[in-house]
């Protein structure tokens, strides 16, 4: 059972080849020539062909459902912002970092970002995942008691309710009898001294 604490981090990393573009290309229905034709793309600003950046985003997915958090993740948003160009042949590392906790949910927001072979960051942004049911969040933190209670407390309490409780029906007796015709009173006492 894996657990988790703000500022874990995991990587991956990928060189894409003109194929990875290809079959992506193919799969998404994302036939853009910027990513598939190195003549378009040479009359570009790029000059050459740039990866597409859903599948430069991709390498989060590989990260946080295959090796952190891993298997069974469910993945819930994931926002990038592209800050350069990742070109055919670029080998790109992949990071998420964990920057925040929601253990009642057992949800994980984590920083994500991208870095090119020379360092340059490529793409930055933020996931949110639901996690496994088998893994573990940090524990709530216990609930404080006081060390001084002593163990007699219970015992003491219900001892108090009952002294409480002997009070109320005094009050209550004082006050019908206080309340209660002589001739009532007359009566009660006799009936009293007959019993005793």
């Amino acid at each position: 059972m894996k657990r988790f604490s703000i500022g874990q981090k995991a990587n991956y990393t990928k060189t894409f080849t003109p194929d990875d573009v290809k079959q992506f290309a193919e799969v998404s229905g994302d036939n853009n020539p910027i990513h598939l034709d190195p003549e378009y793309a040479a009359t570009t600003p790029f000059k050459r062909n740039i990866v597409h950046g859903a599948l430069t985003s991709s390498l989060f997915s590989t990260i946080l459902g295959t090796i952190f958090p891993g298997e069974g993740t469910v993945y819930l948003n994931q926002c990038t912002k592209f800050v350069k160009p990742v070109y055919v042949g670029d080998t790109i590392t992949a990071e998420v970092e964990v920057t925040k906790i929601e253990g009642s949910k057992k949800i994980l927001v984590l920083a994500t970002r991208c870095y090119n072979q020379n360092n340059e960051l490529v793409a930055e942004g933020e996931a949110k995942v639901k996690l496994p049911l088998a893994e573990a969040i940090p524990d709530a933190e216990p609930v404080k008691t006081n060390k001084n209670v002593s163990q007699w407390s219970g015992i003491e309490n219900i001892m108090k309710f009952n002294k409480m409780s002997m009070d109320v029906f005094n009050a209550w007796n004082n006050m019908a009898w206080n309340n209660m015709s002589s001739n009532m009173k007359n009566f009660y006492q006799s009936w009293i001294t007959t019993k005793n």
